[in-house]
This record gives C-alpha cells, structure tokens and sequence, in this order.
C-alpha cells in the first residue's frame, strides 16, 4: 500500500511538472520563428578559471534565459544578432553581442560593490550586508542543497560563528539541538531559538516520541526539501532579535524558499545516489589479546574466575571471534534523492513548482528505511501599474520513518567481549540460554521491535503589497501552519527473554501530536531619500493562535503479532493520556533605519503578550538601537590601501523568551490513586514570566 501510494505521488508530481513545462515550451516558440533563431553554447568561468554553476544567461531585451550547469556549461537559443546578459551575485554583469557566433566563453569579473550590497533577510524588513547594523549570518541555497542531510539544521553545522549545531544522533528523523551564543534558560526546551519559514512561525520544540527519538525527538523541520531552500539567516544579536520581542532572545532561523524566475523557463532534474558506512572503526581487542588481559587481573588479585565474574573466561568459547563493531553496523545505507522543478510565467506573473523524494537506509542490520516526499509551490504577481503585489508559497513535506524501532547499539557493542556467543539461532531467533546462563540479557533484545512514524507538514504564506503612494505602501503577511505526526511502536514477545514471557505480552504504544496555527501581520512601510539620506520606517502588528493536541496509549494483551497495534484487539490499554493546549500571542512592533552615506542608525521596539505569561506579566516591552560605520570608505583613513571593505558595528538592547510551558502559571491538580480525591502539582503565580 505505502509503495503504490509513494508511485502515484510521482507520477501525478512528473504529469504536473512536464505539463508545464510543455506550456513554457510553447511560449518559447511563439516568441521567435525558429528559423530566426540560433543555438548558441558556452562554459562562463571566474577570472581563475573555475567553472561557475547557476549563472543567469538571458537574451536582452526578452524573457527567454537559462543558467549554467555544475561545470559552467549554458545552452540558449538566439537571434544572430542578439545580445546576451550574464549576470550572477558577486560578479559585474556582462553583455556580449551574438554577431552570429555559435560558442560563446565568457569570464566573469568579481565585483566588491556587488558583494557588499548582497540582500538579507533581516525578518521583517530587507538589507545588505553594507548597511546592517545587526549580527546576522547568511547561508545560500549553493552551500544547502548539494548537501547530503535530512534536515536544514544540519546544513548549518560548521558554517556559523555562533551556532552550535549538536546532531540528534545518527539515524534521520532525530532532532539536532541548536544553540544561538549558548543557553538561556535552565529548562531544556527553553533554549531553542524562533524558527519562521516564508514568514510563517513554525513548531520550534522537537516533537515527543516513544522510539529511539524519545531522547531527542522529532525534527519539526525534516519534511523541508534541501533543494527548495533558497537562504537560511539566523539573527543573533539584539539589534536582530529585539522587533520579535518576546520571541527572540533564543536567536531566530529565518528559512526562505525559492521563487519562481521567468528568466529561467524551462524544467530542472537533479539527482543523486550514494552510500554511507562507518569509515572509522575503533582498534579493539582479538580474542587472545582480550582473554589475556582478563585473566591477567584475576591472577593479580589473587582471584580464581568463577561464572558469577567471569562468564567470558568460564563459559564462553575460548577460541571464538567476531568483530561485533562489524557485526552491529558494518552494513552500507543506500541514499536515493530526485528533485524536480519547473519555472513558468513572464514578468508580471511568474510561478515555481516543485517535488522531490528522498529515501535512505541503514547501516544497522535490518532492511527498514527513511523516506521523505516534497511539493512546493511558489507564485508571484505584478500588477502592470506595479502598484498591487501578490506572493503565495506553499511547502508540504510527508515523512515515513521506519528506522527508530530497535534497540540504540552505540555503545553495547564496545561492551562486548570478543568470544561472545551468538546473538541469533539457525532459525532466525534470538538466541538467550547462552547468554542467559551467563546471567545477562541478550545484546539484540528488542530487535524485532518496530515503529512506523508518519509525520505530515503544510506551510503557506500569502502576501498582499499595496503601494498607497510613492514610498508608502500597505503589507499584509497571512501563515498557516499544519502538521500532524503519528507514531506506532509495536514490541513483540519474541523479542525478549522467553523466561519472561510469563510476565510480558504482545504489546503496542501509539503517539500523536499535532499543531494548528495562524497568523496575521499588517504593516505600513515608508521608504524616503533626501540628500544623502535614506529612511525606511515600519509600523506593524502581528497577531497568532495555536492550537495543539497530543494523545497516546498502550495495548497490551495481544492474542497473536500480526495484530498488534489493532487497539480494539488488545486485552488492556493503559497509560492512555490526552493533552490540548492554546497558545495566543499579539504584538505592535516597529522600526526607523537611517542611513547616510558611510553612517547607519537602526531603532527597533516591541511591545507583545503572550498567553503564557501570568497576568501580572501578560505584557512588556522590548527594543534595541544599533548602528555602524563603513570606515574603509573615510578618504583620509588610509585603510583603502590593503582593505577592499571595514565596518565597525555595536548594539545594545532587549529580547524575551515565552518557551515556558502553557497554563505554567495557573493551579493544576492531579487525581489521587484512591477516588474522589485530588492533590495540587502547581500553584497560581500571577508574575510567571
């Protein structure tokens, strides 16, 4: 069922995609009799030769365009007297007349100005890298998508100063701890930092699990698609973090994904496959070496070995050996990743599509795997006045994740003596009397436990500009966010010691969370110019509620395997629990920048509530002031000598942080075991905050 499903998934993503792809077809051929048109080709290079991948090539004058290939390579048909636009970030554009040619190499020139007026996303409003007063650092799609991870945290490991990246472990799914200039608050899930995609704020805390994620829980953000990333900035500072008021004192992880380019019509394949294995093993003991060792410390302390201490030395074959390191996880996990694309649309409406599939494997025994599907959809409109702008994006991701079931083996197999006996029978069965006889449990019980984690994540955004007058206009952002995940773990007698089956069932837990949430942020934008001078001012609200669920229960009791988890078959179902929770959060936020020639001022403020805060703290203030100066650009300074671009910057100023837990602050009780009584767990603190 889940392979039949998967298929259909990609074939109606490849109908959808080559459809549109034959629609920008057609309109390349009305355009242009072909007769009219010549093939031109090329490699565009760097000013030392190396080839550069995604550079835009567009014919001047029209819409028609294309970009380069991983080794620099463009194909792109043209008149024979037409002139061609390369143009790519940090790089001066060029234009080359045709005059006929059919091969046309091109190398690009670096431009320092380019690379100083790079735009980033600083939340709420845009800047460059010249004029940011702010700590905010940028990674772009080239360094993410060619990277082979599951989750975009795990593309910014060793790229930020700053930004700690711990993994969740070594299997997908697991939730990598992030950390923004270290900790903040002593409650472990205090320390994440606000984590908005296209405008929209998602999930931030790693979702509960009852598998081998229980330590770390599930990546809220593994349904993304690398490939569809188009930045992640990460802001660090006050200055940065202060208009997201009480939000912001963890850092924020601003994700943008990428928009459709009339530039480049046309439909883009990528794909890749690979496999993973431990590269490095560490250097233990053979047999021999091992037994030698051990009966060396009993002849030291004037010990005989008996079966009580020394099961290895007394019970167990003297002549066995096996590399358990190999053993355990000496398997190759395969890696599969098809991404897919297209670009349609003109200058005034122009949209982008997009699917991928990605599945992998393990290097643990067994044959369970990791699969993640991906669409995305991003459409943007112009009016012909340029006064109304429409954007819209739409990212769903479904995960099935069925590697998380059986025992964690990190650190068993380097407890385990070199001579030990068999993990399994000739049958396939868990071998237990020779290690039971030793008095311990088998290393692989609980090996044919399973889990099926199915996680599902829609993220939209609309966003309306209207422009009421030359400098002033009027933004709205509208955000959805829907994800909902289930998980099912199923554990089987015959995965543990047939001694205590007496005590044990077939047994099952089953999981589910999921959050529902909105928001909405108008805002007045003023941008001004006098002079020297330039202003750029915003007065925004922003409103959000969240909804969020959690049920969960166990089965037990079991008649046969192939029924567990059928909770209407199970004898009992104990510890069931069942939590819902809502979340509201307003805000009136605002910001002035001014910037004069080689001086910039950025104010920010924000005065917010949150529902998780006491009513004596419901309320409260937050702001930031921060500025900068590009002393490289002083005449007299000297500098411009042997710098090609110096800035000093400081901030100083406040941020918050509500990942306190709902209803913290009001009275809670809990059932007593006898009836009809209850006992209090939590007092009422008006000031919680």
């Amino acid at each position: 069922m889940k392979n039949n499903y998967s298929r259909l998934v990609i074939i109606a993503l490849i109908t959808i995609i080559v459809f549109l792809y034959a629609l920008t077809i057609k309109g390349y051929a009305a355009g242009l009799p072909a007769a009219l048109q010549e093939t031109v080709t090329g490699v565009v290079t760097d000013e030392q030769g190396m080839p550069l991948p995604r550079v835009t090539v567009t014919v001047k004058g029209t819409s028609r365009g294309t970009s380069t290939n991983l080794d620099g390579e463009y194909e792109i048909a043209v008149p024979p007297q037409g002139v061609l636009l390369f143009s790519y970030i940090g790089f001066k554009v060029m234009e080359i007349p045709v005059d006929g040619r059919r091969e046309i190499n091109v190398q690009l020139v670096e431009d320092i100005t380019a690379l100083a007026e790079v735009e980033i996303n600083a939340g709420y409003y845009n800047t460059t890298r010249r004029e940011s007063t702010g700590n905010i650092t940028r990674v772009t799609a080239e360094e993410i998508e060619l990277q082979p991870v599951v989750s975009p945290l795990q593309a910014l490991q060793g790229r930020m100063a700053g930004v700690e990246i711990i993994p969740g472990g070594d299997r997908p799914g697991a939730a990598p701890t992030i950390r923004i200039r270290g900790r903040n608050s002593l409650r472990e899930e205090g320390n994440y930092p606000l984590y908005i995609v296209d405008g929209v704020p998602v999930n931030t805390i790693p979702i509960e699990s009852n598998s081998l994620l229980g330590t770390t829980g599930i990546d809220p953000l593994s349904t993304l698609n690398l490939s569809n990333i188009q930045s992640i900035e990460v802001l660090k500072d006050a200055d940065a973090t202060a208009i997201y008021g009480s939000r912001g004192a963890n850092g924020v992880v601003l994700i943008t994904t990428k928009q459709g380019n009339y530039a480049e019509k046309g439909l883009n394949v990528s794909a890749y496959t690979g496999a993973s294995w431990m590269p490095g093993r560490v250097n233990l003991l053979n047999t021999e070496q091992y037994l030698e060792i051990r009966r060396k410390a009993f002849e030291n302390d004037d010990l005989e070995p008996s079966v009580y201490d020394a099961y290895d030395l007394v019970l167990w074959d003297q002549n066995r050996f096996t590399d358990w390191q190999d053993f355990f996880f000496g398997g190759t996990s395969q890696v599969r990743d098809v991404n897919l694309s297209a670009n349609g649309g003109d200058k005034n409406t122009y949209f982008r599509l997009s699917g991928s599939f990605h599945k992998q494997g393990t290097i643990y025994r067994g044959d369970n795997d990791y699969r993640k599907f991906t669409g995305g959809f991003n459409l943007n409109h112009y009016s012909p006045n340029d006064k109304l702008q429409l954007g819209f994006s739409m990212n769903y991701g479904l995960d099935n994740n069925s590697l998380q079931g059986n025992r964690d083996l990190s650190t068993v197999v380097f407890e385990l003596p070199p001579n030990a006996p068999e993990v399994f029978n000739e049958d396939g069965s868990l071998n237990w009397d020779e290690w039971s006889e030793a008095g311990i449990d088998n290393p692989l019980a609980g090996y044919f436990n399973s889990s099926k984690i199915t996680s599902h994540n829609l993220i939209a955004d609309l966003s309306v500009i209207y422009k009421i007058v030359s400098g002033l206009k009027f933004k709205t952002n509208l955000g959805y966010n829907y994800f909902e995940g289930k998980e099912l773990l199923k554990r089987p007698k015959r995965s543990y010691d047939p001694a205590t089956w007496e005590y044990i069932s077939h047994s099952s837990s089953q999981l589910e969370n999921s959050f529902n949430s909105w928001i909405i942020e108008p805002q007045l934008i003023y941008d001004s110019s006098f002079g020297k001078a330039s202003l750029n001012t915003i007065i925004g609200a922003s409103v959000q509620e969240k909804k969020s669920f959690q049920s969960g229960v166990t089965g037990e009791g079991y008649v046969t395997e192939t029924i567990i988890g059928d909770l209407s078959a199970a004898d009992e179902l104990l510890y069931g629990t069942s939590a819902e929770s809502e979340y509201h959060y307003a805000a009136l936020f605002g910001r002035i920048g001014l910037n004069w020639e080689k001086l910039f001022l950025n104010l920010t403020g924000r005065r917010d509530g949150s529902s998780r805060f006491g009513p004596g703290k419901r309320l409260a203030n937050f702001w930031a002031i921060g500025g900068a100066w590009i002393f490289s650009e002083e005449g007299s300074s000297g500098f411009n000598d042997f710098l090609s671009f110096g800035k000093i910057r400081t901030s100083y100023g406040t941020s918050g942080s509500d990942q306190i837990g709902d209803y913290m602050y009001m009275d809670a009780y809990k059932a007593t075991l006898g009836p009809g009584g209850v006992y209090p767990t939590q007092l009422y603190n008006p000031d919680y905050s």
